[in-house]
């Protein structure tokens, strides 16, 4: 009996012990939580989820002028800087044909030209029977007909030996010549070949070399690639600003015009792009500064929410749950920290938006890795 006395007054007294330090610990623990939590009330604020694109400035057309015929760019009219109208010459090309070609056109001359003057005599013939009613109406005809389009493949098949030997036919409005006109009202922006430089033609299996290019920048185009994941928030007739390297201080509105609807040929880090383009605003006064090729960057809001309310994104954590990944936050509440499941919205990668789950009253908890 003695002996179970002692037993029961040592449990006691170690369990006595036990509790105490418990409660020492938990008091410690919540006095280093009260004196070395930080929190933040969420805050009112207006979130903007925007995306910042790299491009350049463009005119808004351009055209690069080819030759269609080989030869030596004999002359230039214009320099680069120049402004021309429609229709303005540009170069002039000296055709250096080949030994063949000349020998081709000049044996074509002659056979049309025997041609001719067969058809030519037995017209003559055909009319002096028909006028004495000794050929028919549709003999006669036929042979006239003939002889027409003798004359006609006679002075064609001059005109190509012209061709040859020129560069350009006496008198066409149209086709092939050896004067390059502008085919756009604009600058001259680019002069890639020199006089005295080797030309080749312009057809349907080779590109040819140009002659120049005209850029007409009475508008100027932003041109940038957007990714996969902002193509879906853009639509044509977007607001946004352009800011440009070389004119610094300055932010142009444009309008959103065109999002290309397919992916461009996968780049060196296999990413999806999606070409974008846009109309700039530019003041009179800021037209003469502007050049065609300035390294841009597009302000392009994705999504905005306006006075909502707003905590610190780097106050949220993550847990996976059966239903799917949840976001939770720590609350500092009656001496101890709480869970609190929040429903987030758009982020600007410094606050988020709390939908739902907080308070402007909560005191949300800035934690370290140590929680």
């Amino acid at each position: 009996m003695h002996r179970n006395t002692k037993i029961l007054i040592s449990a006691f007294l170690l369990g006595s012990s036990i509790g105490g330090a418990a409660w020492l610990l938990n008091a410690s623990e919540k006095k280093k939580l009260a004196t070395t939590t930080k929190t933040e009330a969420p805050i009112r604020m207006s979130i903007t989820d925007k995306r910042v694109i790299s491009g350049n400035l463009a005119p808004c057309k351009e055209v690069a002028l080819k030759t269609e015929i080989a030869g030596i760019l004999n002359k230039l009219y214009v320099a680069i800087g120049d402004r021309v109208t429609q229709g303005t010459a540009i170069a002039s090309i000296k055709v250096l044909p080949k030994s063949i070609e000349i020998a081709t056109a000049k044996k074509e001359v002659h056979i049309a030209q025997v041609t001719q003057e067969a058809a030519e005599a037995k017209y003559q013939r055909s009319k002096q029977l028909f006028d004495n009613a000794m050929l028919s109406l549709e003999k006669y005809e036929q042979d006239t007909k003939a002889w027409k389009i003798a004359c006609k493949e006679a002075a064609y098949a001059q005109k190509r030996l012209n061709f040859v030997l020129k560069g350009h036919i006496s008198g066409a409005h149209q086709g092939a010549s050896n004067t390059i006109k502008s085919t756009l009202k604009g600058i001259v922006s680019e002069l890639p070949c020199k006089e005295g430089s080797v030309v080749m033609e312009h057809g349907n299996f080779k590109e040819g070399s140009t002659i120049a290019t005209i850029s007409d920048m009475s508008t100027f185009l932003f041109q940038g690639k957007v990714g996969e994941m902002e193509v879906g928030y853009l639509h044509p007739g977007m607001q946004f600003e352009v800011s440009l390297m070389a004119i610094q201080g300055k932010k142009f509105p444009a309008t959103l015009t065109k999002i290309a609807p397919k992916a461009l040929a996968s780049e060196g880090d296999q990413s999806i792009k999606f070409a974008i383009e846009g109309t700039v605003q530019i003041s009179i006064e800021d037209k003469g500064s502007m050049r065609a090729g300035y390294t841009a960057t597009a302000d392009i809001v994705l999504k905005e929410a306006i006075d909502v309310l707003a905590i610190k994104e780097k106050c949220v954590h993550t847990e996976e749950m059966p239903e799917g990944s949840t976001s939770f936050v720590w609350v500092y509440e009656t001496n101890k920290k709480v869970k609190k499941r929040v429903v987030l919205g758009i982020s600007d990668g410094i606050y988020v938006e709390a939908k739902e789950g907080l308070t402007a009253n909560d005191q949300v908890m800035i934690e370290d890795d140590s929680y």
